[in-house]
């Protein structure tokens, strides 16, 4: 068992009601642990879900992040338990505070859907931009992805960030697979996990499981720690087509002998010099 942090523990616990505003995350726990609060002694409980929360509990704490390559083992028991106390808790209350509880759950609900709508609209400039790249990108092509972090831009974007938890355009560069039929390393292709193979030729390239590599790193030095975690890079310069890079900075500079294809506000694409 690898992995374990603790000082993650309890924000991990808010996982159920996790956004990406902290304050509303933290204000939507605190309000279902007091209303849990208030109506506990006069609930009604499913058989064993009691006993059920309790090991949940003990196993989240004890949990690991990471176990054997995966990953947020312990985010997946807290789910668990946030899911099950609404499945296997009935409230019993007086008509007055019943209708009071409906309203101020209609409430929390309906702020959450507005703002998570509100956040996620933004996120179709960043996907334009990204479709707009991959566009030169041709069928069949072997495209490294990179992400860097543009200061400028990130604080004003949660839609690219889950608080604390994790990057949420990590992913992205799938879309190579999806829309144009390219290869790129982290295509999350574990066969313990998913249903989806690479085909042998791109196989001695593919890195499941993990996220695009950072640009700065990507630019610099290939130490040994940089190839064990990205070892398609001993000879990315032949091995592969053309560079994305995702959440640009204002000046990228890329390494010598990259040709600019694209340049947007959130993307970029480079032809490699094969």
């Amino acid at each position: 068992m690898a992995g374990w942090d603790g000082k993650h523990k309890f924000w991990d616990l808010l996982t159920p009601f996790m956004t990406t505003a902290k304050p509303l995350t933290l204000a939507t726990g605190l309000i279902v642990l007091g209303a849990l609060i208030f109506i506990w002694r006069n609930a009604e409980f499913a058989p064993g879900t009691r006993i059920a929360l309790a090991v949940l509990f003990v196993i989240y704490l004890a949990a690991p992040v990471t176990l054997k390559g995966r990953t947020f083992i312990d985010v997946h028991f807290a789910l668990m338990m946030g899911l099950l106390v609404f499945a296997g808790l009935r409230p019993r209350l007086a008509p007055n505070m019943e209708r009071w509880l409906l309203l101020g759950i209609c409430a929390l609900v309906a702020l959450r859907s507005l703002y998570t709508g509100a956040t996620w609209l933004d996120h179709r400039h960043d996907l334009a931009d990204l479709r707009a790249a991959i566009a030169k990108v041709e069928p069949g092509s072997r495209v490294l992805a990179t992400r860097s972090q543009n200061p400028t831009t990130d604080a004003a974007t949660p839609e690219r960030l889950l608080p604390d938890t994790e990057r949420l355009d990590s992913h992205l560069p799938a879309l190579l697979v999806i829309e144009r039929r390219a290869f790129w390393p982290n295509l999350f292709a574990d066969p313990v996990q998913q249903p989806v193979m690479v085909r042998p030729e791109y196989a001695g390239l593919a890195r499941p499981l993990y996220d695009p590599l950072d640009w700065d790193a990507f630019k610099g030095p290939q130490t040994p720690a940089l190839l064990a975690f990205a070892p398609y890079l001993r000879d990315w310069r032949a091995d592969f087509d053309t560079v994305l890079l995702i959440d640009r900075p204002e000046n990228p500079a890329p390494p010598e002998g990259l040709t600019p294809l694209y340049a947007g506000s959130y993307a970029a694409l480079y032809k490699t010099p094969r």
